[in-house]
Order: C-alpha cells, then structure tokens, then sequence
C-alpha cells in the first residue's frame, strides 16, 4: 500500500493492466478497498466505463 491508500490492484487497474489485475483477483486481492479518497479499483473501472475490468473485479 502506498502513501495514498492505493493498494497494487488500485494500481493495475489505474494503469489499464489487465493482465496483472487478473492475476491479483485471483489471488485474493479486494476489489472493493478504498483508497484515503475513498476510491476502490472497482470504482475507477466503473467511472472509466471499463467493461472489461469491471467484469473480473465483480
């Protein structure tokens, strides 16, 4: 976790990483922790419209 909360799949996802936010799914990484803003990667998927994300982050 880094100084803002942001956890490496906030990251992944933030970066467009399918790749490696797949792999973190799978290992247990949660879609749903928030960030210090309040921001989870499930939410940045949502806002960015990413269907692709969204779907392995449910």
């Amino acid at each position: 976790q880094d100084e803002h909360g942001n956890q490496p799949l906030w990251t992944a996802v933030q970066s467009g990483d399918y790749e490696m936010t797949s792999l973190l799914v799978e290992h247990g990484a949660d879609p749903d922790h928030e960030n210090k803003v309040g921001k989870s990667p499930l939410s940045i998927a949502e806002e960015a419209d990413a269907h692709k994300f969204i779907e392995i982050l449910k």
